[in-house]
């Protein structure tokens, strides 16, 4: 059921308690995952509160500074991207803000093709006799299914994406910081 609700500040917050529920129930429900479970919470309410194929019209390959049809699942990725880099901001605000924006695009990009690898290997585990264009298409198949379907069929996946997310929030803040 979708609802919305405004609160004493004033701020208005939509919500999906069918994805809510169906996404909390097959990616976050993992014991021991308190930061990662905050993570994909995240990621689902970006997911939820953005309109549908904005991610795809992301001119990632200029962004990013790569060919971004490499990448098997770089829409469902990009709010996974997106969050990362709003939590480090929100942790260390204009030490990241005020790094180049190359270097902050060299250092995104990675992430995004580390999550992709990661996403490809996994699904080539359940897969193992597909060549790499049949796991493209598999990727493809489920892109158009959505998010929610993915993390019902492979709720571990979103659960190591979200792990290797806290890392790399974990990593560079703790750089910028011994740097800053």
């Amino acid at each position: 059921m979708l609802t919305t609700s405004i609160s004493e500040t004033g701020q208005t917050t939509l919500q999906d308690d069918s994805l809510e529920s169906s996404f909390s129930s097959n990616c976050l429900g993992m014991a021991g995952f308190p930061s990662h479970h905050n993570i994909l919470h995240q990621v689902g309410q970006t997911i939820l509160l953005t309109p549908p194929n904005i991610w795809a019209a992301l001119d990632l390959d200029q962004y990013f500074g790569f060919d971004s049809k490499t990448l098997a699942f770089k829409e469902m990725l990009v709010p996974f991207v997106w969050v990362a880099r709003q939590e480090l901001i929100d942790r260390v605000g204009e030490d990241y803000i005020s790094l180049p924006g190359s270097t902050r695009q060299k250092i995104e990009a990675e992430l995004f093709a580390s999550l992709d690898a990661l996403c490809l290997q996994k699904i080539q585990g359940s897969y193992p006799q597909a060549t790499t264009t049949e796991l493209f298409a598999i990727a493809e198949a489920h892109r158009k299914q959505g998010w929610q379907e993915f993390c019902r069929e492979h709720p571990w996946i979103a659960a190591e994406l979200a792990e290797k997310l806290v890392h790399w929030i974990n990593t560079v803040a703790g750089f910028l910081s011994l740097v800053g």
